[in-house]
């Protein structure tokens, strides 16, 4: 529900240019629920492999504290930014926590 809400009017993360994607290979950030079994980890490591610009964003408490194991299946460790607290974080941290991100990201651009 969280990811949903992010689309909404009351957030409206699009006058921030930043945009929901189907794929991982478009996206600039994938954010991450829960803990990820192999399959799950294959197929992000597959795609991000092909997306070099990608990074990751972990949200919520169990892919931060309750999966240890999910690390390392996970290839790409290094390009994890950001890890957000909450059980599961509010849109309203999700959409905060994003919006840091990309301006970080567009000030290093310029």
């Amino acid at each position: 529900m969280s990811m949903k809400s992010l689309i909404s009017p009351e957030i409206d993360l699009a006058g921030y240019f930043i945009f929901e994607t189907k794929s991982i290979e478009m996206a600039d950030v994938i954010v991450i629920f829960g803990c990820i079994n192999n399959i799950t980890a294959n197929t992000i490591n597959d795609e991000m492999i092909s997306n070099k610009e990608a990074v990751i964003m972990r949200a919520g408490r169990c892919i931060i504290d309750g999966c240890r194991a999910d690390e390392d299946i996970l290839l790409l460790k290094e390009r994890i930014v950001c890890n957000l607290d909450g059980c599961p974080p509010s849109p309203e941290e999700i959409a905060g926590a994003l919006i840091k991100l990309f301006s970080g990201k567009r000030e290093n651009d310029k």
